[in-house]
């Protein structure tokens, strides 16, 4: 398939569908686009190479959704409305069946969250997934995470370290069951970007960061902006069936450091906890308090007795062995 066979019958189709504000979308040199009045822009964007942010064998289809889910997740934790993306492709061939499988999970992310293709590009080289999305906010109610202050409480929207144990499993496909293996692989490579659990905590939360990295990594950024340090309960940190039945064997490292949870890391006043946690639940959603914001400038992470737990940081790409 050549590149613009591959841009007009698997690419373009996404964009059929156009949201109205999309004055142009695929076909031309750029994008036409009308920003919502009186909205705020944000934009983020994320890059998945083969191999280092999904293993070579992993199906199309997951690619695809993973892609997009995971700037999806960085405006979840911006507490912002999708409205468009682009779409950057590096391919090693045009293999007609990897990419029709990939179009279609990349496409029903887009359609449960009502943001539209409107442009791109396609090039031959190593696999690699570049998209940038693009939402919008009310003026001055963006999360950020510079926002947090001594005595917040410090939340996550779900379980941690599963994305972990699949690539564990991965390696070491003995120690665990098939059952296991499959439900372990769906948290890898099928996370559900939070976003209407952004948008609910928009205006309750003081602080918010999408645990890409790991969740020591990812709070060290908030805590870093917000000049705070934290406690966590390493105890109180949710953990998926398959990972909670071996917590006793393996502990809490990988649920701490490992990352490629794209669950949120919020932090909320502790006058207003009941509120986010009724306003996340209203979506569906949870809210799980694991600690909360201190004074200072480190964070430690406890056990049930109260004791530091030694944890080493999470995900760096350029981080020496």
């Amino acid at each position: 398939m050549s590149e613009f066979d591959i841009i007009r019958e698997v690419f373009a189709p996404l964009g059929a569908s156009a949201r109205e504000d999309t004055i142009i979308g695929i076909g031309d040199d750029a994008a036409v686009l009308a920003p919502p009045p009186g909205a705020e822009i944000v934009m983020a964007m994320d890059v998945l190479n083969e191999g280092i942010h999904f293993p070579v064998a992993t199906p199309a289809h997951a690619v695809g959704h993973k892609s997009l889910a995971v700037n999806l997740s960085d405006l979840a934790a911006m507490g912002s409305r999708p409205l468009w993306f682009t779409l950057g492709l590096s391919l090693p061939d045009g293999d007609t069946d990897w990419l029709r499988d990939f179009a279609h999970g990349l496409g029903s992310l887009a359609a449960e969250h009502n943001i539209t293709l409107v442009g791109g590009d396609t090039t031959r080289g190593t696999r690699s997934i570049a998209v940038n999305v693009c939402g919008a906010v009310s003026p001055g109610r963006a999360l950020t995470r510079g926002g947090a202050s001594a005595g917040d409480i410090v939340c996550v929207t779900g379980p941690l370290g599963e994305a972990g144990l699949a690539l564990d499993a991965l390696n070491q496909p003995a120690s665990y069951s098939q059952a296991e293996i499959e439900i372990l692989n769906q948290s890898l490579n099928y996370p559900t970007p939070r976003v209407a659990t952004g948008l609910a905590l928009s205006g309750i939360a003081s602080a918010a960061i999408d645990i890409s990295d790991g969740l020591a990594q990812d709070l060290g950024h908030v805590i870093n902006a917000s000049r705070v340090g934290a406690v966590i309960r390493v105890a109180d940190i949710p953990l998926g069936d398959v990972y909670a039945n071996r917590v006793d064997e393996i502990g809490y490292e990988t649920a701490v450091t490992f990352g490629d949870d794209y669950e949120l890391l919020v932090t909320v006043p502790e006058s207003r906890l009941d509120q986010a946690i009724s306003a996340v639940v209203a979506t569906s959603g949870t809210l799980v308090p694991i600690g909360h914001v201190t004074d200072g400038s480190t964070v430690s992470f406890v056990d049930s007795n109260g004791r530091e737990l030694p944890v080493s940081g999470g995900f760096d790409h350029f981080k020496s062995n």
